[in-house]
């Protein structure tokens, strides 16, 4: 979760290293290296460079990559941000139409403190939210390995004696 400049940071962050992420989301932020302004893109020297500091370039990959992680992505922009707000939108709509989950929302105000403080109980809420139901269908997952691995070590105790496996008939020899 980031603000602005630290949106873009922990969106980068995520992407590259989606296992250790179940939510991100970016208030105000936008998507590629710009100048401190956010006036102007940034030009990192190489095509792949640029790619990997660019959330554009990762939109193809994260349908699958969110939905394997149960990864919960939002962001908002204020519709008075002429900086950020147009490449929001645009962000919004290539994920759309690449079928990436996520939850995008525009509201009234600008790149600004009273936007931020308008809905920050609000997301801090739905990513809680979404870090509990993880949380709680990760531990229903491993509770079910869990159960099928006694089950398992149950039936190999059945089937095995001091000497190694045995066979039905030998353990009732015994």
């Amino acid at each position: 979760m980031g603000l602005s400049a630290g949106g873009y940071g922990a969106v980068m962050l995520a992407l590259h290293h989606l296992p250790a992420f179940a939510v991100v989301e970016s208030w105000s932020g936008y998507f590629h290296p710009t100048d401190p302004a956010g006036e102007r893109a940034l030009d990192l020297g190489t095509a792949r460079a640029n790619a990997h500091a660019n959330a554009h370039a990762f939109v193809k990959t994260l349908r699958r990559g969110f939905a394997s992680r149960l990864t919960f992505f939002a962001f908002y922009v204020g519709r008075g941000d002429a900086r950020f707000r147009d490449e929001n939108r645009a962000f919004h709509r290539e994920l759309t139409a690449a079928g990436v989950p996520h939850l995008f929302r525009i509201y009234p105000g600008g790149h600004e403190q009273s936007v931020w403080s308008a809905h920050a109980r609000a997301w801090l809420a739905v990513a809680v939210d979404h870090l509990a139901r993880r949380t709680q269908t990760v531990t229903r997952a491993k509770a079910h390995v869990a159960s099928k691995r006694r089950r398992q070590v149950a039936a190999y105790a059945v089937t095995t004696s001091a000497d190694g496996p045995c066979s039905s008939a030998c353990r009732s020899s015994t």
